[in-house]
């Protein structure tokens, strides 16, 4: 579709279909059967903002793998609390999973994850993170840097409390 013309669906528009995504996850919106309906969930969503950031931060971070990067990489943002070289931060979580055991599969061998690996796992969560202003990326391809900005502190720091206090009881 040329980009010049609105989005007529979420088809059109992938950040629309990631916010939709979320969104379900959290449990504000059903798919019934080609209507999108807020579920009552998201209708105290809509009444009470402490009641959305406690839904929405909880699910700001996917499990397994994908979930080990994304949380180091907001540590590593956290301890820094500022702008940093997107590269040093792949480097960095990527030594962190090595040393925690992690091991990527290349043909018959395990060998610790690479760096495109961690870029690869952490692509889905910075794509949110930035969507929802929760992290800004400046500068040219080779000097990208990366900084959570004030909200995303606020936020991050609320799902990593989640993730601490163990699984909600609610999807």
């Amino acid at each position: 579709m040329p980009l010049d013309r609105p989005p007529r669906s979420e088809v059109d528009d992938f950040l629309l279909h990631e916010l939709r995504v979320w969104l379900q996850q959290a449990g504000a919106l059903r798919k019934r059967k080609d209507k999108m309906l807020r579920t009552p969930v998201g209708a105290a969503m809509a009444d009470d903002p402490g009641a959305a950031w406690d839904r929405l931060t909880r699910r700001l971070l996917p499990t397994g793998w994908d979930g080990f990067v994304a949380e180091t990489a907001i540590l590593v943002l956290l301890e820094l609390g500022d702008d940093m070289l997107f590269e040093d931060l792949l480097e960095l979580v990527a030594s962190a999973a090595a040393d925690s055991g992690w091991a990527a599969t290349v043909g018959p061998q395990r060998q610790a994850p690479a760096t495109d690996d961690v870029s690869w796992s952490l692509h889905e969560s910075l794509r949110m993170w930035r969507l929802c202003g929760l992290a800004d990326l400046h500068g040219g391809w080779r000097k990208r840097t990366i900084a959570l900005t004030d909200i995303g502190t606020a936020a991050m720091l609320t799902s990593l409390r989640h993730v601490a206090a163990g699984p909600s009881d609610s999807p």
